[in-house]
């Protein structure tokens, strides 16, 4: 966390890559040079082009780039990893079954 913080109460908010924005409930006190513990929180995962949303450019992407796809130049930067939402090195049917199950989620905050 930066230095340049100052304390006091914050919102929080939360963007991992591939994922979408959440944010942490409450108000989240900051202490200057001190740690501060939030809660754990689940991530929705599908957001593969990063806009804070899971739309049918992400479900391109994946298609494009999955090991099922027959022209691999569809795929961004010639084979993104960022549709691999299962971290498992491939992007696959597991990575589908994901995206599928997250598509029923509302839009991240």
């Amino acid at each position: 966390m930066s230095s340049s913080l100052i304390s006091g109460s914050y919102l929080v908010y939360i963007k991992p890559d591939n994922y979408l924005r959440i944010q942490i409930p409450g108000l989240i006190t900051i202490t200057k040079n001190s740690r501060t513990t939030l809660i754990p929180i689940n991530f929705i995962a599908g957001d593969i082009n990063n806009d804070n949303s899971i739309t049918i450019e992400d479900y391109k992407i994946l298609i494009a780039c999955s090991i099922f796809s027959k022209n691999k130049s569809d795929c961004p930067n010639g084979g993104d990893q960022s549709a691999d939402l299962t971290s498992d090195g491939i992007i696959d049917q597991d990575d589908y079954t994901l995206y599928l199950r997250e598509t029923s989620v509302v839009e991240g905050e």
